[in-house]
Formats: C-alpha cells, structure tokens, sequence
C-alpha cells in the first residue's frame, strides 16, 4: 500500500503543476467522468462545470499543499490536505486568496488514480 499512496502524492503533484500551467487535458485525466466537488455554501458540482460547461477554460491556480494523510484500501483512497490557493481569473478580475482543508476520495481506474469527490473546506484567507 505503501507505494499506492505514494502514487496519490505524485498525483498531487502533478496535478499542482498541471492547475499552474492551465493543463486542462492532463486536470481532466486526474478527475473521474462523475466526480463532484463539495464546496461550503454552493451547490455541488462535477467535471463539466469545473471546465467551463462546453469546453471553456477553468481558472488557473497557484497552490501550496501539505498532504496530512493518505489513507489506501484497496482501489479506493482517501486523502486530507491543507490547502492554500490564489486562484487567478483570466482578465479583469481580481486574484481571490483561500485556505483550508480539503478531504477527497480516489479511486484507481485502469491503473490511475482519479478523485470522485472533493470536500473543499477553504475560506478567503
């Protein structure tokens, strides 16, 4: 198990990088087809509208992470990070600054690992 969660940590990481370039391909491999973010005060959303509905661009990210745990069993997994994320709009508009912790649940799908849900716990900072 120990190297399942390290392959969650290197997704993360890669997922990072991906959110800093605006890599949507490689963000939308990361997320499985029915995942859903949960976030405080909004109603749930999926794939779809973390891009934009019809292929629009999501904004881009800058973040920092500290993982505080992964928890492995079998196909499934379960991670909690503390977040810290700027996200930066395209044009005129203003660079919003948030923290907290988020609590997502992965599953492996032919041999990766992909978030089905994500508990987005962050406030502005």
């Amino acid at each position: 198990m120990a190297s399942e969660a390290q392959a969650i940590r290197d997704t993360i990481k890669a997922w990072l990088k991906a959110s800093k370039e605006g890599d949507n391909a490689t963000l939308a491999e990361f997320l499985a087809d029915d995942m859903k973010f949960i976030v405080a005060g909004q109603k749930a959303f999926g794939k779809r509208e973390f891009f934009g509905g019809s292929g629009g661009k999501p904004y881009r990210f800058k973040s920092k992470v500290k993982v505080r745990e992964v928890n492995v069993h079998g196909d499934w997994a379960q991670t909690w990070v503390e977040l810290e994320l700027a996200i930066v709009p395209e044009k005129g508009m203003q660079e919003m600054k948030l923290a907290g912790p988020t609590l997502s649940v992965w599953k492996k799908k032919g041999g990766q690992w992909q978030i089905r849900r994500d508990a987005n716990m962050v406030l502005p900072k």
